[in-house]
Order: C-alpha cells, then sequence, then structure tokens
C-alpha cells in the first residue's frame, strides 16, 4: 500500500509540475461505447468496486485496488436523457445507485436497474476543468452533487460518495476500456 501511496504522490506532482496527467486517462478515446465493459479508476488508482462481489440490492460501492474480478467492471447503458447513461456492474447486473435523493455524503451502492430512476443516470464531464486530466461523473438528479472519493483518501474499502462539484481531484475518474 506504500508503494500505491508513493506512486498516487508522484502522479499528483507530475500533474502539478507538468499539466500532463499520468493516469490511465490515456486509455479512454473521449468517446463511451455502450455495452462495452470498462474498468473506472479514482485518482489513486483504485477501482471502483462492489464490496466483496455482492449482487444484492444496496450493496456499497467502494474503491479498491485493481484485481480483475467481474465487481470491477462496468457497463455503460444508454438512457432516454442524451450524454447520460446508466452504468451497470458486470457482476451483478445491478446499476450505480445514488440513494435518498443524493443528498450530500450520501454513499454510492447498487440497485436493480430502473429505467425511469433519475438517480441511476450519470453524465460524463470530459473536461479538464480540475486539471487533472480525468473525467467528473454527475448524477441525473441535477443537485450539483459529482462521485467523490472522500477526503481523497486512498483507503483501500473507502464507500464512493455524492458531494457538491468543486474541481478536486478526488472527483476524477479514470475510464479504460477492457472489453
Amino acid at each position: 500500500m506504500r508503494l500505491r501511496k508513493l506512486a498516487a504522490l508522484a502522479a499528483t506532482a507530475a500533474v502539478a509540475l507538468t499539466g500532463v496527467s499520468t493516469a490511465t486517462a490515456s486509455a479512454w478515446s473521449g468517446t463511451i461505447e455502450t455495452g462495452r465493459q470498462y474498468r473506472i479508476e479514482t485518482f489513486g488508482s483504485l477501482a471502483l468496486d462492489v464490496q466483496g462481489g455482492a449482487q444484492y440490492d444496496g450493496a456499497p460501492v467502494i474503491q479498491w485496488p485493481y484485481n480483475g474480478g467481474a465487481n470491477q467492471k462496468w457497463r455503460f447503458l444508454p438512457t432516454a436523457t442524451p450524454l447520460q447513461y446508466k452504468i451497470q456492474n458486470v457482476n451483478s447486473g445491478k446499476c450505480l445507485t445514488l440513494p435518498y435523493q443524493g443528498a450530500a455524503g450520501t454513499g454510492l451502492e447498487q440497485c436493480t436497474c430502473d429505467p425511469s430512476a433519475p438517480n441511476q443516470q450519470w453524465a460524463i464531464d470530459s473536461e479538464r476543468v480540475n486539471g487533472w486530466g480525468g473525467n467528473l461523473l454527475y448524477n441525473g438528479l441535477q443537485n450539483g452533487n459529482a462521485v467523490d472519493v472522500p477526503g481523497a483518501t486512498v483507503a483501500w474499502g473507502t464507500q464512493l460518495i455524492a458531494w457538491p462539484f468543486h474541481h478536486g481531484v478526488n472527483q476524477t475518474f479514470y475510464f479504460t476500456r477492457i472489453f
């Protein structure tokens, strides 16, 4: 874990000094291909993961070292709203969900996909608004909250939350198509 922290710190320093990201953003072409599988990584190179490979509604979505498990693979599915997607876990078939109307600090989880649920619709902002070269994930509730790694921690097992957008590195995510 110490090496991972050092690698994340080195990547952060490289970005600060050069303005060029050394993370996996280069693996993403900038276009989501619906139905394909993606790994979604945090700024600390940890994968979005359904905790323990759970397949039940309400299972927490955490950050965890990439291990190739299906619980760390996601599909982007089209919605009726242009440029918004459902993000479906490959292992469970359930969708990334922001429960309870998405109040700031609410933990992300997976739930059965519902085509009409705005709390399961996600928009991607791939502008380099925060200088890290990654992507921001906003929820369809239009409440100004983005997916966030609380406290910018790189601790394994931390549940991701909704938090007001603030241009922070802890709201930066990278997509790598894996299938």
